[in-house]
């Protein structure tokens, strides 16, 4: 890799930080946790805000029975635009309130290594990291919406707007396979040591920054999107099933060593196990 421009001093070999700079991380991990929470408000209010605009009452139960929005049922095959655009919206809020936390320790170390740049060109190589970041996993909610509206249309989704017990332990056991994988714990990696993908991915200036966090995401996009599939199963607007998989994509991230990727993929494998001998539902 070509780099175009001279590698901050490590955070370790500078001077502590300044109080400039630690305000300036209290800023950017309150926005982060700000962000995250209105992406969980969004989803908690989707139902209503649905249902207001619906002449069917909606709940949150009523969504993962079917009905979305304005004549949008899950059931049905007859998607429209603007279905598939309110399914985007979902997992766009989803994935943001799901995976911007575990991108708040890379910003932070950032927002470290621009320590002795301007306080401007901090916070504003900080913004375009964590828009690039962005946009990779706004990629991927485009990308699971267009799978939620191939499932409608091929009547993989059942009456319960998830998948069939067979699709759902066939989605459980790969991702719990995956789990297991050098891949992922070749991700997990890099995602718990900010300080070593910011040198090796370092390009300076805001566009650099942006490319950075548009490679981070890229490797948790890898990391994660097993995970993700899960939701397929647990039910898309299960907001139960979104703390959970939120919880153990922190611990795995934040727990060094494969034994957080393990237990994940045997406890999926497990379920997947059940559901094929009918014991649980899917």
């Amino acid at each position: 890799m070509t780099r175009s421009g001279p590698l901050p001093a490590s955070p370790v070999d500078a001077a502590p930080a300044s109080r400039a700079l630690i305000v300036e991380r209290r800023i950017i991990a309150g926005t982060i946790v700000l962000l995250t929470a209105l992406s969980w408000i969004v989803l908690a209010r989707l139902p209503s805000v649905m249902s207001a605009s619906s002449a069917v009452p909606m709940s949150m139960s009523s969504m993962a029975a079917g009905v979305m929005h304005d004549g949008m049922d899950m059931t049905s095959r007859a998607w429209n635009a603007r279905s598939l655009f309110v399914a985007f919206v979902m997992w766009a809020a989803m994935t943001m309130g799901m995976m911007l936390p575990s991108a708040t320790r890379t910003a932070l170390t950032l927002a470290g290594l621009l320590e002795r740049r301007g306080v401007a060109e901090r916070l504003a190589s900080v913004r375009a990291f964590v828009a690039g970041y962005l946009v990779v996993w706004i990629g991927y909610s485009v990308a699971a919406a267009l799978v939620q509206w191939l499932l409608q249309l091929t009547a993989m989704v059942g009456a319960a707007g998830v998948l069939g017990s067979s699709a759902a332990a066939v989605v459980l056991a790969g991702a719990g396979a995956f789990e297991l994988t050098s891949i992922k714990e070749a991700c997990l990696r890099q995602c718990r040591t900010p300080i070593g993908f910011l040198v090796r991915e370092w390009r300076p200036g805001r566009r650099g920054a942006f490319v950075m966090g548009a490679r981070h995401g890229t490797i948790c996009v890898l990391c994660c999107w097993a995970l993700m599939a899960v939701m397929f199963v647990a039910g898309v607007m299960s907001l139960a099933a979104m703390f959970a998989l939120t919880l153990a994509t922190l611990v795995e991230k934040l727990i060094p060593g494969p034994w957080p990727s393990r237990i994940v993929g045997c406890v999926l494998i497990a379920w997947a196990a059940l559901v094929v001998a009918g014991r649980i539902g899917a």
